[in-house]
């Protein structure tokens, strides 16, 4: 009876081991941090819990917090967190911005989170979200939202970062300016704006062809006329060296007659008369067709 009885006990303290275990072991995913909330005592432990399974005592639970990143879309789409943002811009146009960006947690400011706000942390994100992003909108003009879309979309990013690593110890990852709504007015206006600007730069494009296919023509013409010049030139110079050439020669066999002249009256003992006498006798001489007419001086001086 007494084995029994005891046996019965050492069960039923088995039993309430058990659920004492169970009830004070719980357990966070390999993507989540967690604090150690007391229902009893209505209290949190001051210490970050990383996954895996945990003892933390009967009556307690953990508060969990993913660290996985977290999608908020402000759009038209069924699925969206809120609608689009709205906002004026500085030249006081309103305008739909669809938005979305992607957040975390700082593990490391869990437990502050948890004290600042509870529960409530998405509620207030999206307050900070919807105040930063509209906030940045009024710096610009609508016009910009179209000509420097990248650099509005990286300030939206950069100022709700500040806000949230500030205020609520998370972190944006992404940001996605994703499009902007416009009244149809202006954005007919806007269209109308950039199919001139297109058009002024197709202008400007074929302006600058222009200018450098008639420089290219001047540079033509430049080239055949200093070609000309040059074969000018150079004809005019061999032109001048021919006749250079040819007086020299003449010059040179001038010279030379006169020296042979000068030689055979001095051999002969002639005078200049009697030396050109000699010369036109031996042409007459020499000359084989009649057809030679000279004229001999018959004035030559008589002796005796």
């Amino acid at each position: 009876m007494a084995k029994e009885l005891l046996l019965g006990s050492l069960g039923f303290g088995v039993f309430v081991l058990s659920i004492f275990l169970y009830f004070s072991i719980d357990s966070l995913a390999y993507n989540q941090v967690g604090l150690n909330y007391s229902s009893i005592f209505k209290s949190v432990e001051n210490k970050t819990y990383e996954s895996g399974i945990h003892f933390i005592g009967l009556g307690h639970d953990f508060i969990g917090y993913d660290l996985t990143i977290t999608t908020l879309e402000f759009s038209k789409q069924s699925g969206a967190t809120l609608p689009l943002i709205s906002c004026r811009t500085k030249d006081g146009l309103k305008l739909d911005l669809e938005i979305s960006f992607q957040y975390r947690v700082l593990p490391a400011s869990i437990y502050e989170i948890y004290n600042t706000f509870g529960d409530n942390l998405k509620t207030v994100l999206l307050r900070i979200a919807l105040d930063s992003i509209s906030d940045v909108g009024t710096q610009y003009r609508a016009i910009d939202f179209f000509t420097i879309r990248q650099d509005i979309s990286a300030k939206m990013r950069d100022a709700l970062n500040k806000r949230l690593q500030k205020d609520l110890k998370c972190e944006v990852v992404f940001f996605q300016l994703r499009s902007i709504d416009l009244p149809d007015k202006f954005e007919q206006s806007i269209q109308d704006t950039e199919v001139t600007k297109q058009s002024i730069l197709r202008a400007e494009a074929e302006r600058v062809k222009n200018n450098i296919t008639q420089q290219m023509l001047i540079e033509v013409s430049e080239v055949k006329k200093n070609v000309i010049v040059n074969d000018a030139k150079g004809a005019a110079s061999a032109k001048t060296l021919i006749t250079k050439a040819n007086t020299q020669t003449f010059q040179e066999i001038q010279t030379n007659q006169a020296e042979a002249y000068a030689k055979l009256m001095k051999d002969l003992g002639l005078t200049k008369q009697e030396l050109i006498q000699y010369l036109q006798l031996n042409l007459i001489k020499n000359s084989q067709d009649g057809a030679l007419v000279i004229s001999i001086n018959n004035n030559a001086p008589k002796t005796g």
